[in-house]
């Protein structure tokens, strides 16, 4: 699984704080308005129809590892197919 993270929908809700996000102090945004995330694992969540994401995110030449908990879903799309609330392809 691939994911894009478009910076200019970063939100915390303080809008000064997701300036300082952008700036060169930390992601630097301007030169790659979008990273991609490739998952390594992608497991079963605590809760029902949950997704636990295991994989890599690269900024500034560094890659280190990320987790992600998606939330509730019925399903995700990828490549024409869907993984269902138990992870089987369909």
């Amino acid at each position: 699984m691939s994911v894009t993270i478009r910076w200019r929908h970063l939100n915390t809700g303080v809008p000064r704080l997701d300036e300082d996000f952008r700036s060169t102090d930390f992601f630097d945004t301007a030169p790659l308005p979008e990273r991609d995330v490739k998952s390594t694992r992608v497991e079963k969540g605590v809760m029902k129809d949950q997704l636990k994401v295991t994989g890599s995110l690269s900024l500034h030449g560094v890659s280190k590892p990320v987790r992600s908990m998606s939330p509730s879903v019925k399903s995700v799309r990828t490549r024409g197919r869907a993984a269902g609330p138990s992870g089987s392809m369909r």
